[in-house]
């Protein structure tokens, strides 16, 4: 953050309005402040990665979004910008100042810190926290920045944050989606809130073509279940280019805070499954202490096999699962998903969660990878607990632990998906029951049955 000269003032950028009603029954409905690239600059993102049938020229790729969001904090500490990595766009705006009511404000970046010890972590998003005066922060009144870039100027106007106002829950999940049939959200949102108790459902849409009408059907669910609708209507890329979903993974637990005790992040076609005798909150409750930030859930497919036409596949119509993760496909990997809390959680990824490490604890945590490799090659002996009480005893570390399948896991239904994600497979492809690779699911079925859930 070195000096920059003034520029001439531009044109400032109007933001559409955040809004939540007041009283009214229905969802909560929230619209991000987003910042792009001026169209008369000629620039735009560089696609790193793309599949072969996939073209980085096509409207699905965020080209020229800076942030997707500028917001305060839960707690008024600090303001909380988030969007796609700047890639190649990184020598035309760069460096950057950011002022408010002519003083200049402090921040920092997750993209330039530690960058030398990432230690292969995918991160697709750059985060600036930006800090500034307690007074400020804690006021009512809208905040006007100034984004000093390399060659233009920007200003965002940042109100206080309207989903920290809302009450505390226990439990939020959230998720990106888009055109999925109302019933396949409702019995999503029914099932984590009866079987799990889930207090509050936070769906990301992604620009379905029904969005007028989600507000009615998320008003339609269980009294006692808060939901909240943001609008996300950012190009979401392919398979191997996910900043729009790293951005929406990310925005939810740092807009909301400790709005919730604990977060799960699922599909529309994933169903949390609890094997324990405790209630998820108390399991939770017992697991994520101390220095453990978050949980990796295992998966487990269910394949679509029965096809009912003229009518809509539910999740009661699924009885048969796959044996083991192998059968799904040979070169199947596991992909598990986070089960977190706010408190050290640094980063939140479709398949990882990146919790809080100071950088004494990323020098700990590469040298246990590199005795994990000799380990794995020469057969040396690795007393990798020792690397493990070293970074927990610093101060300000937190780590992830993988969760057995006999405790939690998560069923992924192939078929209740509406293949927008552009680039995969379609998902309703109904295949041929297999004794070798099938088996009779016995523990889905009686828990949809009991909860009333599909009805």
């Amino acid at each position: 953050m070195g000096k920059l000269a003034r520029l001439p003032p531009a044109a400032s950028v109007q933001l559409p309005a955040q809004s939540m009603p007041d009283s009214a029954p229905g969802p909560v409905l929230y619209r991000p402040r987003p910042l792009k690239l001026p169209s008369h600059l000629g620039l735009s993102r560089e696609v790193a990665r793309f599949r072969e049938n996939i073209k980085p020229h096509r409207p699905s790729f965020d080209l020229d979004t800076l942030f997707y969001d500028v917001f305060r904090s839960h707690d008024r500490r600090k303001i909380i910008a988030l969007g796609p990595e700047l890639r190649n766009l990184a020598a035309d705006v760069l460096p950057l100042r950011i002022e408010c009511g002519g003083r200049r404000l402090r921040y920092r970046c997750n993209k330039l810190r530690n960058r030398k010890l990432a230690l292969h972590y995918p991160e697709e998003l750059h985060i600036l926290e930006i800090f500034a005066d307690e007074s400020l922060l804690a006021s009512d009144e809208p905040l006007e920045l100034v984004f000093r870039w390399k060659s233009f100027e920007q200003r965002a106007e940042v109100p206080p944050n309207p989903l920290a106002a809302l009450p505390p829950v226990g439990l939020t999940l959230y998720t990106l989606q888009k055109d999925n049939p109302p019933e396949w959200l409702r019995d999503w949102c029914l099932y984590h809130h009866r079987v799990h108790g889930v207090g509050r459902v936070v769906i990301y849409d992604n620009g379905s073509a029904d969005a007028a009408a989600l507000p009615g059907h998320l008003a339609a669910l269980d009294a006692g279940l808060d939901t909240v609708l943001i609008d996300w209507p950012f190009p979401y890329g392919d398979h191997l280019n996910q900043p729009c979903q790293h951005g929406s993974l990310n925005h939810c637990p740092r807009i909301f805070g400790d709005r919730s005790a604990y977060y799960l992040s699922f599909d529309v076609d994933e169903y949390l499954v609890n094997r324990t005798s405790l209630p998820l909150r108390d399991y939770l409750d017992k697991r994520l202490t101390g220095a453990v930030a978050a949980l990796l859930v295992p998966e487990v497919w269910a394949p679509y096999i029965r096809l009912d036409t003229g009518r809509l596949a539910r999740v009661t119509d699924y009885d048969v699962r796959y044996k083991s993760l192998a059968d799904v496909h040979p070169d199947a990997v596991m992909r598990p998903k986070p089960v977190f809390r706010h408190k050290g959680t640094r980063y939140v990824g479709v398949h990882l969660c990146r919790p809080q490490m100071p950088k004494a604890g990323l020098v700990v945590e590469k040298l246990r990878r590199i005795w994990e490799w000799l380990h794995w090659r020469c057969g040396v002996w690795m007393p990798s607990h020792c690397f493990r009480k070293m970074q927990i005893r610093l101060p300000g570390f937190y780590l992830w632990e993988e969760c057995a399948g006999r405790d939690l896991y998560y069923l992924h239904y192939q078929g209740l998906f509406s293949d927008w994600k552009e680039g995969e497979p379609p998902a309703r492809v109904p295949v041929a029951f297999d004794p070798a690779i099938h088996e009779a699911d016995t523990e889905m079925p009686p828990i949809l049955k009991k909860h009333r859930i599909g009805q």
